[in-house]
């Protein structure tokens, strides 16, 4: 039996939806979505379809937002890098108290462990 789940639309004009399906790929993201049509008839075309969750949180973004995962990732970079360039010690500062960046996202964007200073 199939079982199909509207996981929720996700445009503001309540066209595109996401699609949880047990059958054949399990997440999608459609348009021209009606949840009153007959199975089979649910949606007008198939945007995307994924096999892991992690992929279909992506694809939600790019979808959602216009705005690739990569890209974004590449764009937080380039803006973290231009803050050190600047000055190191305040990008490190700001992006641990404002941004609250983890030990493990301070070290993918690059920064090494500082000792606080004693004031």
């Amino acid at each position: 039996m199939k079982v199909i789940k509207n996981l929720g639309l996700i445009d503001d004009a309540g066209h595109t939806a996401l699609i949880l399906d047990n059958e054949y790929f399990p997440y999608y993201i459609v348009s021209g979505f009606d949840p009153t049509q007959r199975e089979g008839e649910q949606w007008g075309a198939t945007a995307a379809y994924y096999e892991s969750p992690v992929a279909f949180a992506k694809g939600i973004l790019d979808y959602r937002f216009g705005i690739s995962y990569d890209r974004m990732s590449e764009i937080a970079t380039k803006a973290i890098d231009g803050l050190k360039e600047e000055d190191e010690t305040e990008a490190y500062e700001y992006c641990r108290d404002e941004i609250e960046m983890d030990d493990k996202e301070m070290q993918w964007f690059g920064f090494t462990e500082r000792e606080e200073e004693d004031g």
